[in-house]
């Protein structure tokens, strides 16, 4: 996260700083409980933090940071002071909190809450109106400075957060495919709206050849004919009590394979909204059980191979046979000991034993055995999840006198699509965390910027003679400080909403994306006039809107940073250009005879938020770059910088051809 010391303005405080010596003299003990009476009537989140501790105890802290802040506006020290506030937040070096504990409606309450406990003692300080009246001025001035550097720190601690995050998402989601390509398990996300937002990982598309996604009726027409009622009545129990699992025979391509599937139905206001679950290719192991009945040999070996045993029971002797396999999967030697119906049970996990038993019993009464999963606590090793076949053996007159079956060890099975949902919720609180953030961005933010811009106009326009030139210029500066806020966030906002927009793609001509581009800059291209070189060797195939976007932000800095001496002269040129790999891309490169940057910069400039040169040289909130970047990337694209201090700029856009 760039913690770069930001440009604050001198605040100039003429008569603040001696209010401040009056009240660290004579009213400090108020100014601390007014302080303290406010915050707990606007209800600051971060209060709750405190909420632990005496009140006399918050109030001994609490009067140490009023020593502090008002110290630094008596010692004249205020910029110093807003340094250091946002170099401790930076630096997670806040009192019994966390950096990220902190939310934007804490920056304005509590900056509130200064700036009415600072005027509520200004009546027993001067009588004077016109003292009044600038003191108030200069305790408005230095809050909204100290406002404005904490907001942007703020979001700039937010978009480390988010940028982290995503890293260790996209990480933990390489980790997941890597594990399910070596398992040969697939998972997915299956919309069950009908609002077409289902998605699968690469192994599910390999699992059931298929290119891209089909159809349930699809799907159902490819099961195996004898298996497609189990798999209807497989997918109406889910419907109803949200579990899913079947094993079933599947054909595409002439290639017959045996599948096994399971997940779970996530519900939405009672409907069934969504599944998420895993499918594996079994073909193998279902080969291997059915050889395992041929040939006791090839039994054991499949069973090792499958982590899959075999078990038999014989109910009135009370006697259970187990395969090799299964000893080792309940963490024994094989035949190290004899298996009784009791001491099977004592390997059962707790919460699992009864209804596993009452399991076995309705089997033994129907004659009609379940398949099952249960958790098991062997006796070395630790907790396992087991999935198991079973079937009933029937003496000629129909009575249950044992059963037999197979189990399975599907521990890592089971965690991984416990992994999965884990980390669809993680993902979908993420995407309520980024829609939370929109709306305050677009409307808690937003809405006292435009009554500051509001009133420092009324200010300007209504003041006329009446106020000094300082003070007016000062007000032109909290309207241009302003300015540059409300377009930091409205830009930030595009960002966003780049980032959360997939457009549909068509194929362009470049001379008419880049007329509707200029409309958008009419101001700016009929003051400087550059001229434009427009060279259409190629169409273009990408988002109308957002290939707009990027040539708005392109030919608006060609004209922005042109050279004072030199009239603006703008190149647009489209080709096509193989890359290393082979792969063919549509090329749009704009040639600018500006005033150029140090080819160092060549790939900082494209990072959000950052800047080569001072607002007061040149406007804009860093965020321009950012999004070409982004809305390229998003078309499995990219882009360049190339620049000489001097002599220009060419920025290429990078776009794969369909």
């Amino acid at each position: 996260m760039n913690t770069t010391k930001e440009h604050i303005i001198d605040l100039q405080l003429e008569l603040l700083p001696a209010y401040a010596e009056y009240i660290l003299a004579e009213r400090l003990e108020d100014y601390v409980r007014t302080l303290y009476a406010f915050s707990l009537e606007l209800d600051i989140p971060l209060m709750k933090f405190f909420a632990s501790l005496p009140e006399k105890e918050i109030l001994r802290m609490s009067k140490e940071g009023a020593i502090e802040f008002l110290s630094a506006i008596r010692d004249r020290r205020v910029e110093q002071y807003i340094e250091t506030s946002r170099s401790n937040w930076v630096r997670n070096q806040l009192p019994r909190i966390s950096r990220e504990d902190v939310i934007v409606e804490d920056i304005s309450l509590i900056n509130y809450a200064r700036k009415r406990t600072m005027r509520a003692f200004l009546p027993d300080y001067t009588k004077t109106p016109a003292e009044a009246l600038k003191v108030t001025d200069e305790i408005d001035r230095f809050i909204l400075t100290l406002d404005a550097t904490l907001v942007k720190t703020y979001l700039a601690i937010q978009e480390e957060r988010l940028r982290l995050s995503n890293e260790q998402l996209q990480k933990r989601e390489q980790q997941l495919l890597e594990a399910q390509s070596l398992s040969k398990i697939g998972s997915f996300e299956w919309d069950l709206t009908g609002s077409g937002k289902s998605s699968y990982t690469p192994e599910v598309f390999k699992i059931f050849e298929m290119e891209k996604e089909n159809s349930l009726e699809s799907f159902l027409n490819d099961v195996h004919a004898d298996d497609r009622l189990k798999v209807k009545t497989a997918l109406e129990k889910a419907m109803n009590d949200g579990e899913y699992e079947c094993e079933y025979r599947y054909t595409r391509r002439n290639i017959q394979k045996v599948l096994y599937s399971r997940g779970k139905v996530i519900f939405d206001k009672g409907r069934a909204a969504t599944m998420v679950g895993t499918v594996s290719d079994v073909t193998e192991k279902a080969n291997l059980i059915r050889q395992l009945l041929e040939n006791q040999e090839l039994s054991k070996q499949a069973q090792a191979l499958t982590n899959l045993g075999s078990w038999k029971w014989s109910i009135e002797s009370d006697s259970i046979e187990w395969s090799d396999e299964m000893y080792r999967i309940y963490g024994l030697e094989p035949q190290s000991e004899k298996i009784t119906f009791q001491r099977f049970l004592t390997f059962i996990h707790d919460d699992d034993r009864n209804r596993r038993i009452a399991e076995i019993t309705e089997a033994v009464r129907t004659g009609n055995a379940s398949d099952y999963i249960m958790r098991i606590n062997p006796h070395r090793g630790s907790e396992k999840v087991l999935r198991g076949k079973g079937r009933v053996i029937l003496d000629k007159a129909g009575k249950s006198v044992g059963m037999l079956g197979t189990c399975q060890d599907i521990t890592n099975e089971y965690n991984l699509t416990n992994e999965l949902r884990r980390k669809n919720e993680e993902l979908l609180r993420k995407n309520r965390d980024l829609e939370s953030f929109n709306f305050i961005a677009s409307h808690d933010l937003q809405e006292p910027l435009r009554k500051i811009q509001l009133y420092s106009n009324r200010i300007l326009g209504e003041g006329g003679e009446r106020i000094p030139e300082p003070l007016m210029k000062y007000f032109r500066k909290i309207t241009q400080a302003s300015n540059r806020m409300q377009k930091m966030i409205e830009d930030f906002l595009m960002f966003y909403h780049a980032m959360n927009t997939i457009e549909s793609v068509e194929s362009l001509r470049l001379n008419d994306v880049v007329a509707e581009a200029c409309v958008g800059l009419k101001n700016a291209i009929e003051e400087k006039q550059p001229s434009f070189t427009i060279r259409e060797n190629t169409a273009l195939t990408g988002s109308r809107k957002h290939i707009v976007q990027i040539l708005m932000h392109l030919i608006s800095n060609a004209v922005k940073f042109s050279r004072a001496e030199a009239k603006p002269e703008i190149e647009i040129v489209s080709g096509r250009e193989v890359a290393a790999d082979g792969k063919v891309y549509t090329t749009v490169s704009i040639r600018d005879n500006g005033i150029g940057f140090d080819p160092q910069y060549a790939t900082r400039i494209f990072e959000l938020f950052q800047r080569l040169h001072s607002h007061d040289e040149y406007s804009g909130s860093g965020i321009g770059l950012s999004l070409c970047k982004k809305i390229a990337e998003d078309h499995h694209g990219y882009i360049t910088a190339q620049s000489q201090p001097g002599v220009g700029s060419v920025f290429t856009v990078f776009l794969p051809e369909s």
